[in-house]
């Protein structure tokens, strides 16, 4: 059964447990930033990046939600930055791993200037504790070199992605 510590006030941390799994959203100036933790050990941190950055590292949300859905619960989670809106839902799944679906809008004017289009990168960016990243990706491509995971088509709009701690 799945363990949800609601947020009581806006930026309140929101906590999701199940099984070994805990992903933790922690309020960080001006965005949440997560962390998830295997049996009680940090296995990764979001790397959020600033307001300065022309796309941020990892979607910069600003607001969580706790809902049940069927019999789950989820936080789901939407945010906004620059000309990109972001938004993330995530499932402690029956498969023990937590599950990350994400997807991002981009402006159609960054889309029709071939020059701003090229240098869109969204995804999420880790800092990762262990030396093999427990990570499962669908739709998405999962880059040791830079702890990265980006949407495998990036083509689309809106850019969709989603993995799993395994």
């Amino acid at each position: 059964m799945s363990q949800v510590k609601p947020a009581v006030r806006q930026h309140d941390p929101v906590e999701l447990a199940s099984g070994k799994w805990t992903v933790r959203f922690i309020w960080d100036q001006d965005r949440f930033r997560h962390e998830v933790y295997s049996g009680g050990q940090l296995i990764a941190a979001s790397i959020e990046g600033t307001s300065n950055d022309p796309w941020p590292a990892s979607p910069p949300l600003q607001s969580l939600s706790l809902e049940n859905i069927g019999s789950q619960m989820a936080i789901l989670g939407v945010g906004a930055a620059g000309r990109g809106h972001w938004s993330i839902s995530v499932v402690a799944d029956d498969q023990d791993s937590l599950k990350l679906e994400l997807a991002c809008r981009i402006s159609a004017s960054v889309l029709a200037d071939p020059n701003s289009a090229a240098r869109v990168e969204v995804g999420n960016r880790y800092r990762l504790t262990g030396t093999q990243a427990p990570i499962a990706c669908a739709n998405a491509i999962y880059d040791p070199a830079t702890q990265s995971i980006r949407p495998a088509n990036p083509d689309q709009n809106p850019r969709v992605w989603s993995f799993r701690f395994t």
